[in-house]
């Protein structure tokens, strides 16, 4: 009898299929492969990868459509709209929790990663492009903020900020940093901004921008991350001096055009900087002086990078002189 039964349990693993296996959590997936020797052989990397991508997306599909959730306006028509929002942040969270988690189940093309955090983007930042400032004077829309409300109830900013320390800057897909960067700009609130440094999101940020140095996208989103920190938290400028992100910064904003947005929020966040009189040593000897003079300065070096620099890099330009007058 009992070698009738360990007979059967033998022949067990030639049903034990990889359709099974996607409704295991990797940590049950990799007892299962041990105790049976034949899924093991039939189970390689890119095959696990794969499943662990169907798990997510069959995660996703729970994410109602974006087209139910109005980012653009401030009206919120019922109780579904704003369970609409609720669910795309406590469910694309928990798929970047896993994805943490799990990294080397995540696949090099990173598809359900991605999926995860446009349709996260689409529901924070949906019709609203962002800007070097806001002067409009105008509230934010409702829905906008009880995006944010529930990032914070999900934990969605720690999750962004392993998400980027997780994965190297060579790695992960710039337009997946992109998006972090941009929903960065609506789920780190005043009071998380130090939480947001000392979980190393500063650090893995501008390690990303330096090993992406010529790529525009990049630094536009990730100076629209670093100026959004640097408002009214004298902390967090003293951290990224510590970092030299001064440096880095002056450098985009030199090797970028002028009219580009990198431009406006380098010089946005310089301005900022400027704000707090111990760090102008620091933005001088990054040469920040002498670029926000050039700037304004209608010289054949400024011509010869293209066109003339946009009226709001003019303006943070003007901030940066004023606030260094006396150096």
């Amino acid at each position: 009898m009992a070698s009738s039964q360990a007979n059967d349990l033998l022949a067990l693993q030639d049903f034990i299929g990889c359709d099974m296996c996607l409704f295991l959590d990797p940590i049950s997936l990799w007892e299962l492969q041990a105790t049976h020797s034949r899924l093991n052989e039939q189970l390689q990397l890119s095959t696990i990868q794969d499943i662990f991508e169907k798990q997510q997306e069959a995660r996703l599909v729970l994410v109602p459509d974006q087209d139910d959730v109005d980012g653009a306006s401030d009206k919120i028509d019922d109780l579904t709209s704003i369970v609409n929002i609720a669910s795309t942040v406590e469910t694309v969270t928990e798929v970047i929790t896993k994805c943490v988690a799990h990294k080397s189940l995540v696949g090099t093309n990173f598809s359900a990663l991605r999926k995860a955090m446009l349709l996260l983007h689409q529901c924070g930042l949906r019709d609203c492009k962002l800007k070097a400032a806001e002067r409009s004077g105008t509230t934010s829309p409702l829905s906008k903020k009880l995006f944010g409300n529930f990032a914070d109830l999900c934990d969605l900013m720690p999750r962004l900020v392993d998400l980027l320390v997780a994965f190297a800057p060579a790695k992960l897909d710039s337009d997946i940093f992109v998006l972090i960067c941009e929903l960065c700009t609506v789920v780190v609130p005043k009071r998380k901004k130090r939480d947001f440094v000392a979980r190393g999101g500063l650090t893995a940020l501008l390690q990303y921008l330096k090993v992406h140095a010529l790529d525009e996208a990049v630094h536009a989103a990730g100076l629209a991350a670093l100026m959004h920190l640097s408002v009214r938290s004298p902390r967090c400028i003293q951290e990224m001096l510590k970092e030299g992100a001064h440096k880095l910064v002056a450098r985009a904003v030199q090797n970028f055009p002028l009219d580009s947005e990198v431009a406006a929020r380098g010089m946005g966040l310089l301005a900022n900087m400027s704000n707090l009189e111990p760090a102008h040593p620091f933005l001088e000897k990054a040469g920040v002086l002498a670029l926000a003079q050039t700037i304004l300065s209608d010289t054949q070096e400024s011509a010869s990078r293209g066109k003339m620099p946009s009226a709001t890099t003019t303006e943070f330009a003007m901030h940066v002189l004023y606030n260094m007058a006396d150096m």
